[in-house]
């Protein structure tokens, strides 16, 4: 049941003119997969999670990290925010995301995230950036549970 979350597109024509006709424009034939809702629920934590993550880190605030995050990711996240706030840096969080491979069964869900990282370090301070936008290209699986109504990401593994 692999949904992937792109439009993909099938096929792109370019009519011609012919002599009993007119000139037909650019024409395109695009599929797109469609989530079920309790895809779109998972896929809505997910991007919720980095919106909330992306605060703690420019706030170094962890407050709130455990509405979205559970187990190892809440750990791992809340040790970032820590390790920032200690070294005199905050974090400006920003991401291209490019979803896929979103499974979701009965209370558990995965997600691979092939995402561009444009994050910096920025000072504390005056909120200048410490580092170039390292322009990287970063590949995560995401592993969501639900409890309590809720989807949480639980567990962040590089592959």
């Amino acid at each position: 049941m692999r949904r992937v979350i792109a439009i993909v597109l099938v096929a792109l024509t370019l009519g011609a003119c012919s002599s009993g006709g007119g000139a037909k424009g650019p024409s395109a034939s695009v599929t797109v997969t469609t989530l079920s809702p309790v895809e779109r629920e998972v896929e809505a934590a997910y991007l919720k999670s980095w919106d909330v993550y992306a605060d703690a880190m420019l706030r170094l605030d962890t407050s709130r990290l455990s509405a979205v995050f559970d187990g190892a990711a809440l750990r791992v996240k809340t040790a970032e925010v820590n390790d920032l706030r200690s070294a005199g840096h905050r974090g400006r969080m920003f991401v291209e995301h490019h979803v896929y491979g979103l499974e979701a069964g009965s209370g558990s869900a995965e997600l691979h995230d092939d995402y561009l990282n444009h994050s910096v370090t920025l000072d504390a301070t005056t909120r200048e950036p410490t580092e170039p936008d390292p322009n990287q290209r970063i590949r995560r699986l995401y592993r969501l549970h639900q409890s309590g109504g809720v989807w949480k990401v639980v567990e962040v593994l590089s592959f």
